[in-house]
């Protein structure tokens, strides 16, 4: 099936994911609880509507914009997520 993914903050490390009324404070005390460091390292990536991180399958170029392909390992669903390759910012979740 196919899904809109959406974007979420997670742990590098252990794939923790801050909630949004947490302050990068707290997730400094995470680093520094967990793993020992005070480095603050996340990543954005793409969450299912299961709430699984989706894994990357393929990118594809569209006009003027690059489309990333996403899979769940957990239930199959598949999406992608729109973005500007010039800013490399993601722009825009969307299913096709």
């Amino acid at each position: 099936m196919r899904i809109q993914p959406t974007l979420e903050l997670l742990c590098k490390i252990c794939g923790w994911r801050p909630a949004e009324s947490q302050t990068m404070g707290d997730v400094r005390q995470h680093m520094i609880d967990a793993h020992g460091t005070s480095e603050v390292t996340l990543d954005l990536s793409a969450i299912c509507s299961c709430g699984s991180e989706m894994r990357f399958t393929f990118t594809e170029k569209v006009g003027d914009m690059v489309r990333d392909h996403f899979i769940c390992p957990t239930d199959g669903n598949e999406g992608w997520i729109e973005r500007d390759p010039k800013g490399d910012k993601p722009t825009l979740a969307r299913t096709s």
